[in-house]
């Protein structure tokens, strides 16, 4: 290993704790905070995992080369990036510090159903899914915490998904 190794790695190293360590402003915070009274600084904290493991698939399929479309698979998480995005100045200055480029928000497939325990989901929903699962993302209820994570903070209206029914789309649409 060359030094110029030993610094690269030393250098990306470094970078990913600094992701890891990243949260959201103070300023976004308190707004999410008014859209969701009573929700405590560790359920902001699931909630900042969940976006967390977004960003992460649009990081590593960026970095691969490869193109990727991830679907916002939770109310919650989705409220608390568009408050992100609305701090304009520090969300461009995460996007560019972390992810070398800024992360658009793309409106997902419209449904104003969310109750997906007895039915299947979109494919949009699938590949996200599939993604996560690729990156073997930490489970809550047996989901990535993306697709949980709504249920778990029992949030009105937010997504409910069922685990086999999504494995076995993600078969039936990997097989296609």
């Amino acid at each position: 290993i060359t030094v110029f190794g030993l610094f690269f790695f030393y250098t990306i190293h470094k970078k990913n704790i600094a992701r890891k360590k990243y949260r959201p402003s103070g300023i976004a915070v308190e707004k999410f905070k008014k859209k969701y009274p009573g929700i405590t600084d560790g359920e902001i904290e699931l909630v900042w995992q969940a976006l967390y493991s977004f960003f992460e698939i649009i990081r590593k399929y960026r970095n691969s080369g490869a193109s990727v479309e991830a679907y916002m698979t939770s109310v919650i998480v989705d409220d608390l990036w568009h408050e992100m995005i609305l701090d304009t100045r520090n969300y461009m200055n995460f996007c560019k510090r972390f992810y070398g480029d800024y992360i658009h928000h793309h409106p997902g497939t419209v449904t104003f159903e969310t109750d997906f325990t007895n039915k299947e989901v979109n494919l949009d929903t699938v590949k996200t899914y599939g993604l996560l699962k690729e990156m073997k993302v930490e489970l809550f209820n047996g989901l990535p915490l993306l697709l949980s994570v709504d249920e778990v903070l029992g949030v009105r209206n937010g997504f409910r998904y069922n685990r086999d029914l999504l494995n076995k789309q993600l078969i039936e649409y990997k097989a296609n």
